[in-house]
């Protein structure tokens, strides 16, 4: 069933007069906002956040104490994370090294065989070369 063209701008039509009827004016103080602006970057204080009077000892308050366990905690992660890999990087050296000693004992003992297959081969060329004589 074919749809005619005029019935479908007819429909657009009446939606788009729908719409602009329920467009509303701004009032003429309204401005748009301003973008928004990136959160300041505040420093950690220098100093402890609290001082005992009588004993003069400091002490930071619980929420920096958490931030420089936090830190504490980040630091040994990341001393712990080089340290493996640092091991991981001496294992594979290792690995390495017993693989190339591996192939180098592979290789001596194949042209070992191969040494005694040619020695064979020569020994029966000189009792053809024998025989034939």
């Amino acid at each position: 069933m074919p749809v005619l063209r005029e019935g479908l701008l007819d429909y657009v039509e009446m939606v788009c007069k729908q719409i602009s009827k329920r467009f509303v004016k701004p009032p003429d103080w309204w401005t748009a906002p301003t973008e928004e602006a990136s959160p300041p970057s505040l420093r950690k204080p220098d100093l402890m956040c609290f001082e005992d009077k009588k004993t003069g000892d400091s002490r930071y308050c619980v929420r920096c104490q958490e931030e420089v366990d936090e830190e504490e905690r980040l630091k040994e992660e990341e001393r712990e994370k080089e340290k493996a890999e640092a091991e991981d990087k001496r294992s594979v050296k290792e690995s390495a090294r017993a693989r190339m000693k591996r192939k180098a004992a592979e290789d001596k003992k194949k042209k070992a065989e191969k040494g005694k297959d040619d020695e064979q081969k020569a020994k029966k060329r000189r009792i053809k070369i024998s025989v034939k004589k």
